[in-house]
Order: structure tokens, then sequence, then C-alpha cells
């Protein structure tokens, strides 16, 4: 018992530190740029993303029993925040010019109301090993919000700036206090990143800390390998590696390649799926902030952060579980391992979305996923995370496409044909001419005018 007063002591000299953190001034981008939340309002999707905002703002009043993830209202919240915020940010920066307008407040009283509404709630409750925790207001709350990595947490961003100061406060220390219960609470003590519950808790913690521009925070759980006692690994540096499980030894409809947690090994297709949807969407919002003011090393494409033939491997993988020619055998293998675990097999595709998943979590490294048929969700909100992962992919560092070879000449042709569109190439943000094609490098296709990068590519000259 001396052991946890201790730890709440120094949990709440922890969060006391944190205080004045609301007031931080903006380092980097979580969710948008400036310039991209101009590509938004100039988007074509633009009008159905702001049509769902609009749902969400004409009374938006659900049965809520618990914080619960078993309550749909989880995930219609996640959407309406998400939108909202989207609409907010696009309209300032796309129609108003990095003002406010009278238009855009419905937007920002939203988020600011159900923001507010969480921090009323009580302490969060987690989930205590063999024994589901339950509390007058949390049920299972590490798990509860974890598909708010992709959408309400890092959408928070966009309007965090602009909220009035108490209530941004009153957020921002209910985030803070959220996150360290997730990654310091006894009941978390036993949780490892590679399990569901560990790349859920651990990625929200990392993603909330850095939403809140707190650096230190971040840096203090970014490589954290060993924690505690029982020598945890909770930190998402080389994330990747939590998928080096072989494939269940017993299901052999599926190669045996990078890219299998151990929950998709042992357990069941919807665990083993979920791990990585909490990996790569906790890492596409960092690698976000590393291409606009954060650090390089929270970039995925880093090689210094991930291994990057894993990460390939990985891709394809998934590429060929979701969309490509391993589609069936994959559902096979899911439920030979679900059968493998003692159950009876639960597994569908369509229900526990694979094609959905696959795609949002991926297509910010690589344009397949984006370009394929999610073939699950709404259409609008599908095409506002399909339009973020271009926007990112488009960053100077890009995606993670297959080299292309070209000839000088073919090349040479291509510059001509841009210039032709009023756009020009360059090179690590530099214009280049016909006499640079023997250069080998990423580069980038921008708009002439506005200098929005458009397309991007690694070209392979041949001499």
């Amino acid at each position: 018992m001396k052991g946890i007063t201790a730890m709440k002591v120094v949990l709440l000299a922890f969060l006391l530190s944190r205080s004045a953190m609301s007031q931080t001034e903006r380092t980097w981008w979580v969710y948008m740029t400036p310039q991209e939340g101009i590509e938004l309002y100039n988007s074509p999707h633009f009008k159905d993303i702001r049509a769902v905002a609009d749902q969400f703002l004409s009374g938006y009043n659900p049965a809520i029993n618990k914080i619960s993830h078993t309550e749909s209202w989880i995930s219609e919240l996640d959407q309406g925040l998400e939108h909202t915020a989207a609409v907010y940010f696009a309209l300032k920066h796309g129609k108003y010019n990095g003002s406010t307008n009278p238009e855009m407040q419905p937007y920002i009283d939203f988020s600011a109301k159900w923001w507010l509404f969480l921090t009323q709630k009580g302490k969060l409750s987690t989930w205590v090993k063999n024994q589901q925790y339950s509390s007058p207001d949390w049920y299972e709350g590490d798990i509860t919000l974890r598909y708010w990595i992709l959408g309400a947490f890092p959408s928070y961003d966009a309007i965090r700036y602009d909220l009035p100061t108490s209530t941004r406060t009153q957020v921002d220390t209910w985030l803070s206090g959220f996150a360290s219960v997730l990654w310091d609470d006894e009941e978390q003590l036993y949780e490892n990143r590679y399990a569901n519950r560990g790349t859920a808790s651990f990625g929200q913690a990392l993603l909330i800390r850095l939403i809140l521009q707190d650096k230190a925070g971040v840096d203090a759980y970014w490589d954290v390998m060993a924690y505690g006692g029982g020598k945890k690994n909770r930190g998402y540096k080389n994330i990747v590696d939590i998928f080096g499980y072989p494939r269940n030894s017993k299901c052999t409809s599926v190669p045996d390649a990078f890219g299998y947690s151990d929950e998709l090994r042992r357990r069941d297709g919807v665990h083993g799926i979920i791990v990585m949807a909490h990996a790569f969407n906790t890492m596409f919002n960092f690698t976000h902030a590393a291409r606009n003011g954060g650090s390089s090393n929270w970039d995925i494409l880093s090689p210094t952060n991930q291994n990057q033939a894993k990460l390939r491997e990985l891709l394809d993988l998934w590429y060929r579980f979701a969309f490509g020619d391993l589609y069936d055998a994959f559902n096979t293998y899911a439920r030979c391992v679900e059968s493998d675990n003692g159950l009876t097999p639960f597994w569908d595709p369509l229900k526990y979305g694979l094609k959905q998943k696959a795609g949002y979590s991926l297509a910010f490294i690589d344009e397949r996923f984006e370009t394929a048929d999610w073939a699950k969700g709404d259409p609008a909100t599908n095409n506002l995370w399909k339009l973020r992962s271009r926007m990112l992919r488009n960053t100077e560092g890009g995606g993670l496409p297959t080299n292309t070879r070209y000839s000088p000449a073919f090349f040479a042709q291509n510059i001509r044909t841009y210039e032709q569109n009023a756009q020009y190439f360059s090179i690590s943000g530099k214009r280049i001419n016909t006499n640079s094609v023997s250069q080998v490098g990423v580069y980038l296709i921008s708009d002439k005018n506005t200098g929005t990068v458009v397309k991007r590519s690694i070209v392979n000259v041949k001499q």
C-alpha cells in the first residue's frame, strides 16, 4: 500500500507540474496545418464533410449511461468532434484567411461543450487484470476512447488555441490527467505495448502529450522499454517491431512474413487488427507533427525511428490481406486462429472492418491503401481520413512508395508537361529544371502559384 500511496503522490506532482501547460505556445501541428486547412476547404468533399458536422449541430443528444466502449455514442461523438473541428479549421484558414467569423462559432461551441462534458466525469477507471473493473462513470476506460486516436484526439489540436482560456485549461488538465492514468496508474502496470490494451493505452497517452505540446512528456514516454519492476515495454520508438511475431504454426493459409502481432498469432483476427490500428494511427499523428514543427525522431519513415525494411514488408503483407490476393486466405487464417484459441470461429471481415481499418491506418504511408475500396464506413468520414493521409504523404519526406526508374528523356518530358500545366518539379523544396534530371531523390510536384505539393515520387533515373 505504501508503494501505491507513493505512486499517487508522484502522479499528483506530475499533474501539478503541468498545470501551466494549457498556455504553452504551439511548436508543431498535429491534425492539420493552415495550408492543409485551405486544401480541405477547397476539396470537393468539404461539402459532405460539413454536412456531417451540421447534423451534430442540429440537436445531438445521445442517451449516455456510462463512458464505455460498449456504447454507440462513443463512436458517434468521435465523428462529431472530428468533423466539427475540421470544418472550423477549414473555414478559418480556407475562407477567412486565419481570422474568426460568426459562421465558425457553432462548430467550436460543439467541441467545447463535449470536451467539457468529459472533464466533469470522475477519475478514469481502466481495467484490473483478471477482473472487468467498473466505476460510476467508466467501464474499461483504458480502451473506451482508443479509436479517438484517429479522430477526436488529434482534431482537438485544430480548435485548442481558439478555445476560451478557462475552457482550454480545464480540458487540457483533464487530458493530462487522463494520459497520466493510462501511463502510470497501478491498474496499468502489467500492460505491455504489444498487446491491444497496451498499444491503445500508451498510444493514447503519447498522443495526448503531443496534442498538449508537451515535449517533455513525449520524451518521457517515447522510448521507454523495460518499464517498472515487470520490465514492460511501453514506448513507441520502433513500434513496428511489435509486428515481428511468427504466424500461427497451425494455421498455414497465409505466408509466414513480417507483419503479425502477438494477438494475430495466438488470439483472433479482431484484436490482431486493432493492435495495428492503434499503433499506426498513433504514428500517423506523430509523423504529421514531425514534419510540421516537431522532432524528426517521430517520423515513421525515419530510419533511426523505425526499421524501413520491416515497414515495407508489413505494408505489403497487409495490403495483400485487405485488398489483394490473400484476402480469402486471411479470413481462413483468422478463423483458424480463433479455433486454435478454443473459440467458436466468429471472424467476419466486413463486420470487423478489415479493409477500412487497414485503409485508414496505413494510407498515410502507402497510397495503395488510400485508393483501395474500404468497403465500410461513412463516405464523408472516409474521405476526410483519405484527404489527411494524402496531404501527409505529399509533405517532404512523403510516403513509402516503390522506387520507379525512368530514363532521363522520359523524365524530362514529364517535367515539360508539368510546366505546361503551371506546375514545376522541386527537390528538397528547391525548383529544378530539365538539366537536373540525372539527380536521384524525392521529387515534389508543386503548384507554381501556391506552392502546394500535389504529388510526390522517388525517382531513380537511369544513366
